[in-house]
């Protein structure tokens, strides 16, 4: 099956450069999603979009949130929620994150939760990871939790070029999947052309999610080629 790779572009691109680089994005034979800046999701066609956030609230009075049925006008299939960085810089809790999800569903938006684990668990792995997942997801109806697409990101690896051993992966994600059996699992956090080789011997993992080494084509390509 075909891994699912998931752009996350962040705060990049101007508008000029986000033309040129979705022009060459298209040139690679992939079903990627793509998530952009807020600004450029209304230029793009042809390819699957997510937003890198959602608004907790619905439609509505407040300022320099973007609702769901707005992405949804947008034709945006996926919403990124909870990445470390808004956990980091915007605090954002269970709560927040919780409502977020309940905004996506409302509007047929598929969530990709992001959860990171502050701890080093090349150390050894503990059910953190699980219980941090039932208290975001694990009171949605089962018809709903299912949609949830769960992104695993260690947070000490985002950015370091380091990551769990493959034993440590092997472990983590059967925990993942063994209490959340019919969720879609990726792997995000440093994902990059040296990292993959031991995360594609991960047989658990449906796929990545990738910052920076989305941005530049020629990576992308040798990536997808390794891949």
């Amino acid at each position: 099956m075909r891994k699912m790779i998931v752009l996350n572009s962040k705060s990049n691109f101007t508008k000029d450069e986000y033309i040129k680089y979705l022009k060459e994005l298209k040139k690679i034979k992939y079903d990627f999603v793509l998530a952009p800046s807020y600004p450029y999701l209304a230029l793009t066609s042809g390819i699957a979009l997510a937003s890198q956030d959602i608004s907790q609230f619905p439609s509505g009075a407040y300022t320099g949130e973007v609702s769901g049925n707005a992405l949804k006008s947008l034709e945006v299939k996926y919403a990124i929620i909870g990445h470390s960085e808004r956990v980091k810089y915007f605090n954002e809790n269970g709560k927040i994150l919780r409502e977020k999800i309940e905004r996506c569903l409302e509007n047929d938006i598929t969530p990709i939760l992001c959860m990171s684990e502050t701890v080093d668990v090349t150390k050894g792995v503990s059910n953190n990871i699980v219980q941090k997942l039932n208290n975001v997801i694990g009171r949605l109806k089962e018809k709903d939790r299912k949609k949830v697409i769960i992104a695993y990101e260690p947070y000490w690896a985002i950015g370091t070029n380091k990551m769990p051993t493959l034993e440590c992966l092997n472990k983590i994600f059967g925990k993942i999947k063994e209490n959340f059996k019919e969720n879609k699992v990726l792997y995000g956090g440093s994902v990059n052309l040296e990292t993959i080789k031991t995360l594609k011997k991960v047989d658990l993992i449906d796929g990545y999610l990738i910052g920076s080494l989305s941005l530049n084509i020629d990576s992308l390509k040798e990536l997808i080629n390794k891949i």
